[in-house]
Parts: C-alpha cells; sequence; structure tokens
C-alpha cells in the first residue's frame, strides 16, 4: 500500500487562513512564549504499507512497523479544537490500547504543533495532564503547516526520530510558555523507548493518532 499526502500552496487556503487571523508574518514558533500564529508550508510525504515477510523478503530497509491508529471526533467548533482536547484524548487512549502499551512506554511524541494559541493551549491541555515524562517535538516551525501532507511528512519524521533514537529540536521554540506547563525536548534528548506517538488535529474537531514501533 502506498498510503502519503500532497500539498502545495494556494490562494483559497492562504487567504482562508488568513481570514481566520491564526497566521503569522514570523516564523512559526510552536508552544514558544511569543508564538504568533501559524505558517503555512508545502511539501509531500509518502510511505510504503507491506507485510514484514514481504519486505523482508525483498530486502527493504525496513524503517519501522504501523503499530495502531486512531481517529476521533468531538465537532466542537468549525477550525478550533476543543479547549479540553476531548476528540484528541479519546483517539490518544484508543491508539494505545489497540497498541497494547501505556504512557509510560511512549519514547517520544510529534505534536501537531501550530504555533496558534488554540491548538498549542489544546494539546498542552492533554500532555500536561499524564504525558508530562514523555518529551515531544514538534517540526511545523521548519516545515510550516503543510495541510494534506502533514500527517504523513510527520510520520516520517517520527520513524527516523525512532531509527536516531533521538528527539530532534523543535524550531522556532526558544521560551517556555508558563501558561501551557510544558516544552518540548531539548534537541538530541535520548529515547527511552521504540515507540513513538504522531498526531495530527484538523477542523471539525477531528482529531488523529498514529502508534509507531522502531526497528531494533
Amino acid at each position: 500500500m502506498i498510503a502519503g499526502g500532497t500539498d502545495e500552496l494556494n490562494e483559497l487556503a492562504y487567504n482562508g487562513f488568513i481570514r481566520l487571523m491564526n497566521c503569522s508574518l514570523e516564523p512559526c514558533r510552536p508552544f514558544d512564549a511569543e508564538r504568533k500564529g501559524l505558517n503555512l508550508g508545502e511539501g509531500a510525504g509518502i510511505l510504503i504499507l507491506e507485510a514484514e515477510k514481504n519486505a523482508e523478503k525483498r530486502g527493504a530497509d525496513i524503517l519501522g512497523e504501523v503499530a495502531a491508529y486512531s481517529t476521533a471526533a468531538d465537532a466542537h467548533h468549525l477550525t478550533a479544537p476543543h479547549p479540553e482536547a476531548k476528540g484528541l484524548e479519546i483517539a490518544f487512549s484508543r491508539a494505545l490500547e489497540q497498541a497494547g502499551i501505556q504512557t509510560r512506554d511512549i519514547g517520544v511524541i510529534n505534536v501537531h504543533g501550530t504555533g496558534t494559541t488554540a491548538n498549542d493551549q489544546a494539546e498542552a491541555h492533554l500532555l500536561a495532564r499524564g504525558l508530562k515524562s514523555v518529551p515531544f517535538f514538534g517540526t511545523k516551525g521548519m516545515t510550516g503547516h503543510t495541510l494534506g501532507a502533514a500527517g504523513a511528512m510527520e510520520a516520517v519524521f517520527s520513524l527516523y526520530c525512532l531509527r536516531e533514537k533521538k528527539v530532534p529540536p523543535t524550531p522556532g521554540f526558544n521560551t517556555p510558555d508558563p501558561e501551557l506547563g510544558i516544552a518540548p525536548a531539548k534537541g538530541g534528548t535520548e529515547l527511552s523507548g521504540p515507540w513513538a506517538v504522531s498526531q495530527s488535529l484538523a477542523f471539525g474537531g477531528n482529531n488523529s493518532v498514529l502508534v509507531l514501533k522502531g526497528e531494533g
């Protein structure tokens, strides 16, 4: 199976986000005290999913395993996430249950991290409530929000994070926000386990969580 996404900048999406008044003229700064909003970006991410025995037979370089996934919608608002991350919490707990792991098993979390007040507060609410000991990072300070490509690209980043067994820095993050109560891990932080969670928040209150397991 070929799974992925691609997105390119266009006037409709760009002007739509401008009208939402959540874009920044400066580079995106997820979870930073001085964050001012998101940037749009463009890119693509593609993953090849196949049975392990088939991958081994053809000598593929196996990056990892899709251990579980879950999607839940809280329908809180047309564009804003639920402030207490209700839908994300459901998707997160169901994905961990499907993978057969607990929060203490997670080595790293790749957050949605748009750098907007609503998104960062919602994710922080979930992370601070029971995941403070789990290191997390975000990549939109480097890529911008690539919309239809974001989930696929961030799954790829998560797999390489597992391969390197280290947490990368969060581009744009410098100053912790005391109101959030949590902050991204410092770059180079060693992973404590082979499991990574990549989470995505979308319009309409849709939330998706992907659990990945590294090789070795």
